[in-house]
């Protein structure tokens, strides 16, 4: 029972702290939304299990200091925010990251991450994103030129296009057709 209370106290003092730090970064108070969110990581029990607040709170203060236009800080925090749990899984945040570098002029860091985006599925959010277009212009032209043809439907372990498609089912019907008139004439 008192252990319970104690963690609760603890998640609604973070809780506290953090919705501070929001109404402070809502009025354009960056610099003291940083200083809760700050005061929030001091609170946070440092159990490997309870990444995922860590993560938000690391992403809060990016954000922060990048309206600040502190990008050198806000860079840092969104990597560290990346290093907690699953946070290599967030497309927004490796995305996020790979631009911020890109406005700092690392390319190599920038295509690293963009890259990592990549691989979690987030090719059409790099694809989009006007300020890592130089990076993968030559690149997302050759892979889109590779691209297979999409899939219609797969029959047998057999995969057709569309118009592949198209031609055994008309291919099919030609042999239906056949066939019932075999059993047509074949009564008569």
């Amino acid at each position: 029972m008192i252990i319970k209370s104690l963690e609760e106290d603890v998640y609604s003092k973070i809780v506290s702290l953090v919705n501070k730090g929001k109404l402070k970064d809502g009025i354009k108070n960056h610099q003291n939304a940083i200083t809760f969110y700050n005061q929030a990581l001091d609170v946070y029990p440092k159990d490997e299990n309870e990444y995922f607040g860590q993560k938000y709170l690391y992403e809060l203060m990016g954000n922060s200091f990048e309206k600040q236009e502190k990008l050198n800080e806000a860079v840092k925090y969104f990597e560290k925010a990346s290093q907690c749990y699953e946070g290599l899984k967030d497309k927004n945040l490796l995305l996020k990251i790979s631009i911020l570098y890109s406005q700092l002029n690392n390319e190599e860091l920038s295509k690293h991450y963009a890259d990592l985006c990549i691989q979690q599925g987030g090719r059409k959010l790099v694809k989009e994103s006007p300020s890592l277009n130089s990076l993968f212009e030559d690149e997302m032209k050759t892979k889109n030129e590779i691209v297979a043809p999409n899939i219609y439907k797969v029959i047998d372990g057999k995969e057709y296009t569309f118009e592949e498609w198209k031609v055994y089912e008309n291919e099919q019907w030609k042999i239906y057709q056949e066939k019932k008139n075999k059993k047509i004439f074949g009564l008569f």
